[in-house]
């Protein structure tokens, strides 16, 4: 899963990059296509946000887990009295 999130990660970079070419190329050209334009732009942005939302779940998934006294006593538990 961390290699999915990586990857997630190339993408909305790559889509980043994507956006401000087509944002740059809007204000250069002003003419018809400026709404098709935009429309991509704001297409490019949804998909951004939905990789961002996939990962950041992801993330909480695979993501280091807090210890909590409960977790702790088991660990204890489970090592014995060698970590007395």
């Amino acid at each position: 899963m961390t290699e999915l999130i990586r990857q997630y990660e190339r993408d909305i970079e790559t889509i980043r990059g994507r956006i401000i070419e087509l944002k740059q190329r809007s204000v250069s050209s002003r003419s018809d296509d400026e709404g098709s334009l935009r429309d991509r732009i704001e297409l490019l942005q949804d998909e951004m946000y939905e990789l961002m939302y996939s990962a950041a779940l992801m993330r909480r998934v695979t993501g280091p887990k807090p210890i909590t006294p409960s977790s702790a006593a088991l660990l204890a538990k489970a090592a014995g009295d060698a970590a007395c």
